[in-house]
């Protein structure tokens, strides 16, 4: 039975991340979620990569006060770098150093919610 359990999760997990156009990267023992995002400028643009640490959705009218009930994305947003993880011309090492500029601040929030200032 937890066979048929896992599996249905992954399942789940499968339908929210084609819902939400997004894509798994596995950084350091974590497991986050990311999409790319597009930017319009006057003369060109560029992309932002936002991650996420969680997949949900929530339920809620169609029509803001009346209509069915729909699923929309409620996805928990961790930080954003101004680079897309696609991007050819950046190499694996110059990315690593713009993601794990932000987890070490993630990891410093804990720390402090902890009680480890110093």
């Amino acid at each position: 039975m937890k066979i048929g359990l896992e599996s249905s999760i992954f399942s789940q997990l499968d339908t929210l991340l084609k819902q939400n156009n997004m894509e798994t990267l596995v950084f350091d023992g974590r497991t986050l979620f990311f999409e790319r995002e597009w930017h319009d400028g006057e003369y060109s643009g560029y992309f932002t990569t936002k991650f996420y640490s969680e997949l949900r959705t929530k339920k809620v009218k169609k029509y803001y006060f009346f209509g069915p009930l729909v699923e929309v994305p409620d996805n928990v947003f961790i930080f954003e770098i101004d680079a897309d993880v696609k991007n050819i011309r950046l190499s694996k090492t110059e990315l690593r150093k713009l993601i794990q500029a932000k987890i070490d601040l993630l990891n410093r929030a804990d720390e402090i919610k902890n009680g480890e200032y110093v």
